[in-house]
């Protein structure tokens, strides 16, 4: 599908309107609460509202401000302007099964971090990921260790910080 000069699969186009969608729902639902209590909510979805704004309008956008947004004139998402996506009939291309792994993958997290609770589902994603996606050295082995503890730890100072207790999950919970 064609919007201004990009181009757009289905799949793509679809994930952009329910993240579009998320974040307006988002921004509308923070207003039932306390005025100390929707800057969250409303400093998450008007970025992203934004974001995915400019993701599904680009092709209407100079060429000067494509690059300066991203230094390559593209977002990463989408064909780039003048060529159509090339797909063959019952074959998924890797793009579209990258995004349906990390859809699941998301999906996943989600869920396990509501039955065991935040900290352990992140451990455990956060390990998953650094080892799906990057190559085993020792060094790297290492350096992902490290980077999961500083990640857990930021995790944990913002659980402490405003009160919060990510740590409960529905079957279990880790102090």
């Amino acid at each position: 599908m064609k919007i201004g000069k990009s181009f757009y699969t289905v799949e793509e186009l679809l994930l952009l309107i329910i993240l579009l969608g998320f974040f307006i729902v988002i921004f509308v639902g923070s207003f039932n609460y306390r005025p100390a209590a929707r800057f969250f909510p409303l400093l998450l979805s008007i970025p992203g509202t934004i974001l995915v704004l400019l993701f599904l309008l680009r092709g209407y956008l100079p060429d000067s401000v494509r690059t300066l947004m991203t230094g390559l004139g593209g977002f990463g998402i989408g064909s780039p302007e003048g060529q159509n996506h090339k797909r063959v009939d019952n074959q998924v291309t890797t793009s579209s099964r990258r995004s349906y792994l990390i859809f699941a993958f998301t999906i996943s997290y989600i869920l396990f971090s509501y039955l065991s609770g935040f900290y352990f589902s992140t451990l455990i994603h956060l390990g998953t990921y650094l080892y799906a996606t990057r190559r085993i050295r020792i060094y790297q082995l290492i350096t992902n260790i490290l980077l999961i503890v500083v990640l857990i730890s930021l995790v944990y100072v913002f659980d402490v910080a405003f009160g919060f207790h990510f740590n409960e999950g529905i079957l279990f919970s880790f102090p």
